[in-house]
């Protein structure tokens, strides 16, 4: 392939789209950026459920595009993995981590990787879908929502789990989504509600840092103090959900995955076993957001035949999100992908540059996958006494990097250590040789 800057489609504005947008543009391609919603959420960051925990494999890939400085603007830092005691609180262990954690909020990330990628002359579209698309020996007719037909060299779908890109993609096209039986409820407490209760008080200073965690009998829960929002920000997970029978729920007459929930009292029941922190802040909430988790079976392929159509992130391999690293993948995704079709002239056609970008994903993928797999089974016992055990088990430091235990230095090594754009580049220069 000639070395040239091509017409990019990115079907999807969230953070693995955006940063495709930003390598792609800086690197001089002619990029725009379709995303379905009407606006990038409200102005202050006051959304519940959106908080999200960047480990450095993730933030190296956003350095590497300028963004230092504007994503430490909006970040919470932190350096360890507090596991406490469900049942009083107390500290069971506390793992740190080689490089540390960033904890933002989604919309924050969001604003900052838009003001990015229209700096580096990406157009972005909001309120806008794609209806369809075909793939042709020289590029890709895209039709529009509004009616407009364009063409691309190159259509990213990065569209989430419910990809409609996904859709145009022979092989990958009829597999959709499945539910995994688990749900995680996703909570937000201001600094005043928590600053009412002794207990809930001390989480919210406590959960500065470190990253806070809890394995209760069939759930567990991940939280941390969003101090630039000043509120508490917990992720609490139900391994046994199934139909919502223990929340008064019945699922098999509802169709979507994230909606508000508010039955508290049911809520409260199900959670009553905790410690006095987080009965004591449940009871300063009205409202959750409930997500059912879903997850997408494996795709035989993540492009078209011609390699001009390409998934990323939850459109490719969505998963449940029990490692902590759904936007971490997709930003991985977006790096490599984003190198590989800067440098195409190493390359003799697109089709090699989808099967280069898969060939050195899908790996990565899976080992993520062995980690949320065991970390589900291990947190669906219903056993407290086998947990905590297992609790005991994860300071093993004999264990696999991504089999092993869950909660370990050398698992965060096998996380951090990985460096999307060093591989891309890497496996570019050996080409050239």
């Amino acid at each position: 392939m000639p070395d040239e800057k091509f017409t990019v489609l990115i079907v999807g504005g969230g953070i693995g789209g955006l940063v495709a947008a930003i390598s792609l543009a800086q690197a001089g391609h002619e990029v725009t950026v379709i995303e379905h919603k009407s606006r990038y959420d409200n102005d202050d960051g006051g959304e519940s459920g959106q908080g999200l925990c960047l480990t450095v494999n993730a933030t190296k890939c956003l350095v590497a595009l300028g963004l230092e400085e504007d994503f430490l603007g909006i970040a919470d830092g932190g350096q360890d993995l507090q596991i406490r005691d469900f049942r009083d609180g107390s500290s069971v262990r506390r793992v740190t981590t080689l490089n540390g954690h960033a904890m933002v909020h989604r919309s924050d990330l969001l604003r900052v990787l838009v003001r990015h990628a229209t700096k580096a002359d990406a157009r972005i579209h909001i309120n806008q879908k794609c209806l369809g698309m075909i793939e042709h020996d020289s590029g890709v007719g895209v039709m529009l929502q509004d009616g407009r037909c364009v063409q691309a060299d190159v259509v990213i779908g990065a569209d989430g789990i419910h990809s409609e890109t996904r859709g145009f993609i022979e092989g990958s096209k009829s597999i959709d989504p499945v539910l995994t039986g688990h749900c995680t409820f996703l909570v937000d407490v201001p600094k005043a509600s928590m600053e009412r209760h002794e207990a809930s008080k001390q989480l919210y200073k406590d959960g500065r840092d470190p990253f806070q965690f809890w394995i209760v009998p069939e759930r567990s829960i991940v939280a941390w103090t969003m101090t630039r929002h000043n509120r508490y920000h917990l992720q609490m997970n139900d391994h046994t959900y199934g139909n919502g029978s223990a929340y008064g729920e019945d699922e098999e007459k509802r169709k979507g995955l994230v909606t508000t929930f508010d039955n508290m009292d049911a809520y409260r029941e199900r959670w009553s076993d905790s410690e006095p922190a987080v009965t004591e802040l449940l009871e300063e909430t009205t409202s959750v957001t409930k997500w059912r988790i879903a997850e997408l079976p494996e795709l035989p392929t993540w492009s078209s035949p011609g390699g001009r159509i390409v998934l990323l992130g939850d459109a490719a391999h969505a998963v449940p999100p029990y490692a902590g690293q759904g936007a971490a993948m997709a930003i991985e995704d977006a790096t490599v992908l984003s190198v590989l079709l800067s440098n195409s002239e190493v390359f003799s056609q697109f089709s090699e540059v989808a099967r280069t970008y898969e060939k050195i994903r899908r790996p990565r993928i899976q080992g993520f996958k062995e980690i949320i797999y065991a970390n589900m089974s291990r947190w669906s016992q219903t056993d407290a006494g086998a947990q905590q055990l297992s609790l005991k088990d994860s300071a093993a430091t004999e264990c696999d990097d991504v089999k092993g235990a869950w909660a370990t230095e050398k698992r965060y090594r096998w996380i951090d250590d990985y460096d999307a754009r060093g591989i891309a580049l890497g496996l570019v220069a050996a080409m050239r040789k």
